[in-house]
């Protein structure tokens, strides 16, 4: 029966959406408030500025896009006008020199919605997993072998290299513990086999990051450590209880939360004792980690356009089931077409009234909080 629900509701929204492809759709070291209980202590700066957007707006938002170009052309000018995205994410292939990206960011900067400054995140890990030539720092592996001074201390140095270049998030530290050798995803991007070294050198890394002004994102819950499956390619399943993750895998996570870590970054993984659903699309797994681990800030999930999802799912099922299991930000790091389709399909579910006010709001106050904390 469960089955048969999720078949008529996509089918719907399919019709709905046809319906108005026919007859147009109208254009419609500090801690980080976050959630949406005490950023209405803000009225003026949220309420005001939320009350004043267009429908698009408000669900562009909630978007991360990648983007082909290395410059801000005339394309580029359109679609941002057209669907004002919330951030973009950066590769290699956006770096053709350090002078002209950071040209290509003060330029996208400046077709977003100026109040509320362009999210410019990147994969910056150390190590193996690096987007920008010039940079040189240790893996999260080798940073383990270190002090946690030293640690901070790289996370600082990386910040300032980034935030010279425009960029204001990085995805990093990684919070998975590598304890399966025959994990093909994660191996010396782990700090360890430890829960607790894993704690305390992401909880160091990610302070450095924020001292050096730029927003940490903890990854990629609830644990993808004990996995053997890159979640790139296929679908992994963590035979686990939520019983089994609070006594391992969700450990960094909780300490990260306490230590205020603003963003999580979700897996594309299933937790089987919990869901049938991955993570990034099971609201008990989000609801665990707002409710149980006591998380305000904001949830953005790992690229949408990985294989373990669309080898899946449907692009709607996709979408729609992510935000509506509690994520804040979609990531989307390829496909102009899908990524412009997103925006349709949770602007036809506000429509249809299945994205609630209520809802969009309380990501919309979270992600306006970290652009302008």
């Amino acid at each position: 029966m469960k089955h048969i629900g999720q078949v008529v509701f996509f089918a719907f929204i399919i019709l709905f959406l046809s319906c108005l492809s026919l007859n147009g759709c109208s254009k419609s070291e500090k801690p980080v408030v976050l959630n949406e209980t005490k950023a209405t202590a803000e009225p003026d700066r949220f309420t005001e500025a939320i009350a004043k957007m267009t429908l698009r707006q408000k669900i562009s938002s909630l978007i991360i896009v990648g983007l082909d170009e290395t410059s801000v052309n005339d394309q580029v000018r359109l679609r941002f006008s057209e669907y004002p995205y919330g951030g973009i994410i950066l590769f290699e292939h956006n770096y053709i020199r350090e002078d002209w990206l950071v040209d290509f960011i003060e330029d996208l900067k400046a077709i977003s919605i100026h109040e509320y400054p362009l999210i410019v995140c990147i994969d910056e890990e150390g190590g193996a997993v690096s987007r920008l030539p010039d940079l040189n720092f240790p893996s999260a592996a080798e940073m383990a072998k270190m002090n946690e001074e030293e640690v901070f201390a790289i996370g600082k140095a990386m910040a300032d290299q980034l935030s010279l270049i425009g960029i204001n998030m990085n995805l990093a530290p990684v919070l998975d513990i590598n304890v399966n050798p025959d994990n093909q995803v994660i191996g010396n991007r782990s700090f360890g086999n430890d829960p607790e070294v894993v704690s305390t050198y992401g909880i160091a890394f990610f302070k450095g990051l924020e001292k050096g002004g730029l927003l940490a994102v903890g990854k990629h819950y609830p644990g993808h450590g004990s996995t053997k499956v890159d979640s790139h390619y296929e679908l992994p399943v963590l035979d686990k209880t939520e019983e089994d993750l609070f006594a391992f895998e969700l450990i960094p996570f909780r300490n990260a939360v306490r230590a205020g870590i603003p963003v999580i970054m979700t897996a594309h993984l299933v937790v089987s004792g919990i869901d049938d659903r991955p993570a990034t699309m099971s609201k008990p797994l989000i609801e665990l980690l707002r409710s149980d681990l006591g998380f305000e800030g904001v949830i953005i999930s790992d690229d949408l356009l990985m294989g373990a999802l669309t080898e899946n799912y449907s692009w709607p099922e996709i979408v729609l089931e992510t935000y509506m299991a509690g994520v804040d930000l979609l990531l989307i790091g390829s496909d102009i077409e899908k990524q412009m389709e997103a925006v349709h399909l949770l602007e036809a579910a506000y429509l249809e009234g299945l994205i609630t006010d209520e809802r969009l709001d309380s990501s919309l106050r979270r992600i306006m909080a970290i652009q302008t904390w």
